[in-house]
């Protein structure tokens, strides 16, 4: 079915969380990346909105909210109130930020290809893509500097050339 997909969206951005993995490692997002464009879980249904938009960053899957029209207490006692955090008007600066921050990250590996990804130090990791782009993660509370790269407290840097 992928083959006929121009979208794949819901696309896990951790693993299974099963006690035996160690970490997540992005296989399907590297298998697929350049190929179809890919969309992370809801970020407004997120534990954690940093870290959800910092690992589709890392695993270069676009953002995606699931919002509806109307305020959300109008959902309240329904069947529909697992929707408590939809209301767009409500979401507007918080999806605008996050958007603008993953696009600065994401506008120049669109359609390039995973071809390598690394855990550099305990909160650091590296995604290299085809076109010579690297992004580095940071989940840590603090800045952390690799090499002569440095990237701020739950932040990205992204470094590189395009060809």
């Amino acid at each position: 079915a992928i083959g006929y997909a121009d979208k794949l969206v819901d696309v896990p951005i951790d693993h299974s969380n099963f006690i035996i993995a160690d970490c997540s490692v992005p296989f399907y997002q590297a298998v697929f990346h350049g190929y179809v464009d890919m969309f992370g879980p809801p970020l407004n249904y997120s534990d954690n909105i940093t870290y959800s938009v910092l690992r589709s960053i890392e695993y270069g899957v676009g953002l995606y909210y699931q919002l509806v029209y109307q305020p959300s207490y109008y959902l309240k006692n329904t069947e529909f109130d697992l929707l408590y955090r939809s209301n767009y008007q409500d979401l507007i600066p918080e999806i605008s930020h996050n958007y603008s921050m993953a696009n600065s990250a994401l506008k120049s590996v669109g359609s390039a290809e995973i071809v390598d990804h690394r855990q550099l130090d305990e909160n650091v990791f590296v995604t290299v893509y085809s076109n010579g782009i690297e992004i580095y993660v940071n989940y840590g509370p603090a800045e952390a500097k690799i090499g002569d790269v440095l990237i701020g407290a739950e932040s990205f840097t992204v470094r590189g050339r395009t060809e």
